[in-house]
């Protein structure tokens, strides 16, 4: 059971880690500098969208799937 959930944790983090640096950072953060832009210009609407793709993305993708993945690698040890 508890390698079970090993495996599980694992793959939870590689799923987490995408969806989180990739849709919810670089595509949300696109999305957000385009809405940013039409029809008139909202600073703080660009800001987080930059933030959002260069700061937060890879931040809290790969520190969700870190925390996940090493998770599941105690759990299989």
């Amino acid at each position: 059971m508890q390698k079970l959930l090993g495996v599980v944790c694992i793959v939870l983090g590689i799923v987490v880690g995408l969806y989180i640096g990739v849709w919810w950072g670089l595509v949300g953060g696109i999305i957000q500098l385009i809405s940013g832009i039409t029809p008139t210009i909202n600073a703080s609407n660009i800001a987080w969208g930059i933030a959002k793709i260069f700061v937060l993305a890879p931040i809290l993708g790969w520190l969700s799937f870190v925390v996940l993945v090493v998770f599941g690698k105690t759990l299989l040890d």
